[in-house]
């Protein structure tokens, strides 16, 4: 890595990572990933107090306090769970112990439209990580198919959503002002419907696979450019 003259990372937390291990910060750019589906015009939900999860069911993800979290939330609101991992069977009996089955459904590992799907059906995607995530590409699917995200601020989180504008950013570990701000999303539909707004616009300008191109190219004319300087 010392030698390459330019280092390409995802996020400002990656970033920071490299430079504490050693890499100088002049040699580090930031190209943020970009989301591979095209933004599409808002759709209501099909549940307006609809909770969405997606990604690899790992303890790190905080699925389990997001169930716990479920039990103090109006009887009215589900939770759909998008993917598959070590934890799923022990997700799957705490379902079962806290009686949540009727307001829980684990869907296993979804693509394409039937991913789609699950975004479009819900109103709010919660990606409640106890670990920092290095970027946090489900932020950007949600926000493509103009849904708000609810997340907790750890690694790249920030880099991609905007607090109070594409959705909300809470303090790591704070399951309770997360559960407060899925609330006032869910009671507020307009405001919900305004980020998931704001938030394709996002995607459309920041995060589109023409914007990554773009960054890239400009990327390596700099390298190409400095190299010929030296």
């Amino acid at each position: 890595v010392a030698r390459l003259p330019l280092v390409l990372v995802a996020s400002e937390f990656m970033k920071k990572t490299m430079r504490l291990n050693g890499v100088v910060e002049e040699k580090i750019r930031i190209l943020p990933y970009f989301c591979r589906w095209k933004t599409e015009s808002w759709q209501p939900p099909a549940r307006q107090k609809g909770l969405l999860f997606a990604g690899r069911l790992v303890r790190a993800k905080g699925i389990s306090a997001l169930l716990d979290m479920l039990l103090e939330m109006d009887p009215d609101v589900t939770l759909d769970i998008v993917g598959e991992g070590p934890e799923r069977a022990h997700i799957d009996s705490r379902i079962k112990a806290l009686s949540l089955q009727r307001r829980v459904t684990c869907y296993g590992w979804l693509d394409g439209e039937e991913l789609k799907d699950r975004y479009r059906h819900n109103a709010v995607t919660a990606v409640p990580s106890l670990w920092p995530e290095p970027f946090g590409m489900v932020g950007l699917e949600a926000a493509s198919l103009c849904r708000p995200v609810v997340a907790f601020d750890v690694g790249g989180i920030s880099g991609w959503l905007r607090d109070g504008r594409t959705g909300c950013v809470v303090e790591a570990g704070q399951f309770g002002k997360l559960r407060t701000r899925i609330e006032s999303l869910f009671d507020h539909p307009e405001l919900a419907k305004q980020m998931g707004l704001a938030g394709s616009q996002e995607v459309a300008h920041r995060f589109s696979a023409e914007a990554h191109a773009r960054d890239l190219v400009s990327q390596l004319d700099r390298i190409r450019v400095e190299g010929s300087r030296s």
